[in-house]
């Protein structure tokens, strides 16, 4: 009796960083060719439908709506503490509703940490200023684009100079998820590997 594999890709509570960007860059990858391939009648018909569903869903319906927030001149050790507490790994640094910066674990690993600085210097000493953006009326479709490209894990969501909420790579990976349950539990191990045969057979 042949064992099922474990799905590799999708244990999506468990995905690591690479995982993420793997599965999010192979998608934009095949999203290209699929556009190409959506005139042919022998294509799946749930290729296209993913490019479609990508390109007119709106960002507004996937973001998380209360972000982790700190206030501008908040020493780094409240972000670090409060990043600690949530299942995230960033603080968005805020002056009142107006976004000023992001600080993640990636900002706190590369200029804080083993180099000797105090936790009660202020946070936006060593954020990430004007990140890039996205509005909640913006497709998830750009959204992705714009996650990949830039190598980002949250995009925040900003309207009228407003922040909103934010956008993870991981919030996208789910919804694509829960829309194509199928298609995602099926993916081979190792993304573009063509499988001999259907897992188990």
């Amino acid at each position: 009796m042949s064992r099922v594999a474990e799905p590799a890709i999708y244990r999506v509570g468990l995905l690591t960083v690479l995982d993420e960007f793997r599965l999010l860059s192979y998608i934009v990858r095949e999203r290209g060719r699929l556009a190409l391939d959506s005139t042919n009648s022998n294509s799946p018909s749930s290729e296209p439908q993913l490019k479609q569903i990508l390109s007119s869903e709106q960002v507004r319906h996937v973001m998380r709506r209360e972000p982790f927030t700190v206030a501008l001149h908040s020493p780094v050790q409240e972000a670090v503490e409060g990043i600690k507490a949530r299942p995230t790994n960033y603080a968005l640094v805020v002056d009142g509703e107006r976004l000023l910066g992001i600080f993640t674990e990636r900002d706190y690993l590369d200029k804080i940490a083993g180099n000797g600085v105090s936790l009660k210097r202020p946070v936006d000493e060593f954020m990430t200023k004007e990140p890039r953006c996205i509005g909640p009326n913006d497709s998830i479709l750009q959204a992705l684009d714009l996650i990949v490209e830039g190598g980002y894990r949250h995009i925040p969501v900003v309207e009228n100079h407003k922040l909103v909420g934010v956008l993870t790579a991981l919030g996208i990976v789910k919804y694509i998820a829960e829309l194509f349950p199928t298609e995602v539990y099926n993916l081979p191990p190792h993304l573009g590997q063509v499988m001999s045969q259907a897992e188990g057979g």
